[in-house]
């Protein structure tokens, strides 16, 4: 197989990372070479089972050797995310596989979720097209987003979207053809008209929308929420708001982490 692909290998005492030579990494994987990984806990029939999702390709499709992750790489990475487990239960691991070679694998996906951006927002098929590119792109360089999380890519375009959304609405200006900023006076639109009225400022307004304000705000916080959704619980979520006093040690420590990923800008 030319194009990268996934495989899924159930990890035992006696068939692991610390025990793997190069030799036998190949023979798991059919003599193909891994680019990238994902290592988490799962639940089967009651019981928590550690997995192993390998990135592989075959090794001539690859411009250079130094994406290839070797058996000594695995084994350094499993022990770091076994102590991790202790923390966290529920805790993952990855290096995400070289983006061009994932973008190859997911070209019908781009065109669908494309398609349903463009029909939600209205907005033209490229325009959509490159937002969706720009936000995986985004995601991809951050370095803490598994770029196999697909909802999470989803959310994170809609989002953009959404924010470029209200920004058209609550912020126009005359630098956007879809725009009217409110210094033309309505003579630039019709030359028929007294020009008694400097400005569209006299007729809008300077008071602000208070029904466009909350409808924003509650946006923003579902934004927010959506968000926190993807690393926490409802009831770790519920505690983080409601909270009369400090927070446990645990769940104040994954907010603080959440929060240097998620900026105040990125909701605004």
């Amino acid at each position: 197989m030319d194009k990268l692909h996934i495989l899924t290998i159930t990890l035992t005492p006696s068939s692991n990372p610390t025990i793997w030579t190069d030799n036998d990494l190949s023979k798991l994987i059919h003599g193909e070479v891994v680019v990238g990984y994902l290592l988490k806990s799962v639940k089967i029939d009651s019981e928590r089972c550690s997995i192993l999702n390998v990135y592989v390709i075959r090794p001539e499709c690859l411009s250079s050797t130094h994406k290839i992750i070797t058996a000594q790489i695995l084994h350094y990475a499993y022990l770091q995310w076994v102590e991790s487990l202790i923390e966290d239960p529920k805790s993952f691991m990855f290096r995400n596989p070289p983006l061009d070679k994932w973008l190859d694998t997911k070209q019908n996906w781009v065109k669908k979720i494309t398609g349903k951006l463009s029909r939600s927002y209205s907005k033209p098929y490229d325009d959509c097209l490159s937002s969706l590119y720009t936000t995986i792109l985004y995601c991809y360089n951050k370095g803490d987003v598994y770029i196999g999380n697909l909802y999470y890519l989803v959310v994170a375009a809609n989002n953009r979207l959404k924010v470029e959304h209200r920004y058209m609405r609550n912020r126009l200006s005359g630098e956007h053809n879809d725009a009217i900023h409110l210094d033309a006076s309505p003579n630039d639109f019709n030359n028929n008209l007294e020009n008694s009225i400097s400005s569209l400022h006299e007729i809008v307004g300077g008071v602000e929308d208070s029904y466009l304000k909350e409808d924003n705000d509650r946006e923003v916080i579902k934004a927010i929420k959506t968000d926190l959704l993807l690393e926490f619980s409802e009831r770790e979520i519920d505690q983080i708001v409601n909270a009369p006093g400090y927070l446990p040690n645990t769940l104040y420590r994954k907010l603080l982490k959440w929060r240097k990923a998620h900026k105040r800008e990125d909701y605004l």
